[in-house]
């Protein structure tokens, strides 16, 4: 019964994982490191600080907007 815990535990933290990182704008297949002890708590805290695709793409975004606004004026 201990070891149905475990699976069951690692296959919810895997699939949390994938759900975040993807929209993050990151591979799902990084959630496949969340399944080594150390370095699944080092890829939380890298991934905590690094900027985001998401938030790189929007920036660009609106910065092309901006750059369109500039030319017309």
């Amino acid at each position: 019964m201990e070891g149905l815990i475990w699976i069951a535990s690692i296959v919810i933290s895997f699939i949390f994982f994938l759900k975040i990182l993807n929209k993050a704008g990151y591979s799902g297949w990084f959630s496949l490191l969340a399944i080594i002890p150390l370095v699944g708590f080092v890829m939380i805290w890298v991934f905590a600080f690094l900027k985001w695709p998401v938030i790189r793409e929007v920036e660009e975004r609106k910065r092309s907007k901006e750059d369109v606004f500039v030319e017309r004026s």
